[in-house]
């Protein structure tokens, strides 16, 4: 059952059919326009950014992506991390970024996560 500080949310990938949907998230949590690179950039790092919904609503994502090092090692790079404002205060932020640290450990050894401003 949830309490009234947390929601149950579900997480999905990055996909084609959902990119629209993050950007429509990220122009209302954000003062910025993020170009079209960075969600080809993290599309490709798939596994690692996260939509969260509540309801079959959108209502955060983390976005993010892996860099291999020449020592075999990773970054991970955190290019975005919102939640609608009716929705803050649930931890679903929290539970994104451990989600999405979680399958970053699961694909490559990351050693250092990087928070892009």
């Amino acid at each position: 059952m949830e309490s009234p500080q947390e929601l149950a949310v579900s997480f999905d990938l990055l996909r084609e059919k959902n990119v629209e949907q993050l950007k429509t998230l990220n122009r209302v949590v954000f003062p910025i326009q993020y170009q079209d690179q960075i969600y080809k950039d993290c599309m490709a790092c798939e596994s690692i950014t996260k939509l969260a919904f509540y309801n079959d609503v959108l209502v955060g994502a983390i976005a993010a992506r892996c860099e291999k090092q020449p020592d075999g090692k990773a970054k991970m790079y955190i290019a975005m991390l919102g939640v609608l404002a009716p929705y803050r205060g649930y931890k679903i932020g929290r539970k994104m970024l451990s989600s999405s640290l979680a399958s970053s450990l699961g694909r490559v050894k990351v050693v250092e996560v990087v928070w892009i401003m």
